[in-house]
């Protein structure tokens, strides 16, 4: 099961601010690395009939 680390608390994360996500994408790109602006907050990701809640 993929697994994130929470390097900045949720609340304090703002639209328009840079992040940047270092890992291994649903477990199929190895030593992937991106970068971007956030543009929304509080969308879900359905995969797998799963519900996840990403920032």
């Amino acid at each position: 099961m993929p697994s994130a680390a929470i390097v900045s608390m949720q609340d304090e994360v703002k639209i328009g601010q840079f992040a940047i996500a270092i890992g291994n994408s649903l477990s199929e790109y190895q030593n992937s690395v991106t970068m971007g602006i956030i543009s929304a907050r509080n969308r879900e990701l359905k995969i797998n009939q799963g519900k996840n809640l990403y920032i």
